[in-house]
């Protein structure tokens, strides 16, 4: 198709686009899942993964990362892995990953300890957000307003800031309480708005 440059990935594909394709660049990588295709002009299909990205640059605008940073990640489904990895990578000390199924937790947090030797990374079933200076949500709870929320967050602190990956409704449950509780917030539309410069430049749209 000449006018079809790619397209992007969402879940619960992420991982199985992956593996379809021809060439799969760093950052998919090393956390093996994909959200962006593109169609090369001999056929091939190229992919990566930029919801880490997005999620670290849209933290950044509001917090340093560095060796003094605890995070706690919810979820360790397509999305939760590229935070996963991208966020260690960014240079936090330590990130303990929650999710309902153990198992995909410890595989992930040794695919972390892999890609950012560096980081302390401990699979997590407590779900308890207390002493964490981030907490993000990875999973779908939350979106269009319904279900439990990811963590309670009345054990969550300032100055702790609060991530989501759900982009809707805009504001969670979970970030509607985190904002009553004075807390700082990510939304999952700054997740996404943070990665269209990088989406021009992999697709061949950048000026």
């Amino acid at each position: 198709i000449r006018n079809f440059s790619g397209f992007m990935v969402s879940i619960p594909h992420k991982s199985a686009a992956a593996e379809l394709c021809d060439e799969i660049l760093p950052n998919a990588r090393a956390c093996g899942v994909v959200n962006a295709v593109r169609i090369d002009q001999d056929g091939r299909l190229i992919g990566e993964s930029f919801d880490g990205v997005g999620m670290v640059r849209s933290i950044e605008m509001q917090r340093v990362l560095n060796s003094d940073t605890r995070v706690l990640l919810v979820g360790a489904g397509g999305v939760g892995r590229s935070i996963a990895v991208a966020i260690a990578l960014a240079g936090v000390g330590y990130l303990a990953i929650a999710n309902r199924t153990p198992s995909k937790a410890d595989e992930l947090a040794g695919t972390v300890r892999r890609a950012a030797p560096d980081c302390v990374v401990k699979s997590d079933s407590s779900f308890d957000p207390e002493g964490f200076d981030i907490v993000v949500n990875a999973t779908s709870l939350g979106l269009n307003g319904q279900g439990p929320m990811p963590v309670e967050v009345s054990r969550i602190s300032k100055p702790a800031l609060v991530a989501e990956v759900v982009m809707v409704p805009e504001i969670t449950p979970m970030l509607h309480s985190a904002q009553e509780r004075g807390l700082a917030v990510v939304r999952g539309s700054e997740m996404m708005t943070n990665q269209v410069e990088i989406w021009a430049d992999f697709f061949g749209m950048a000026n």
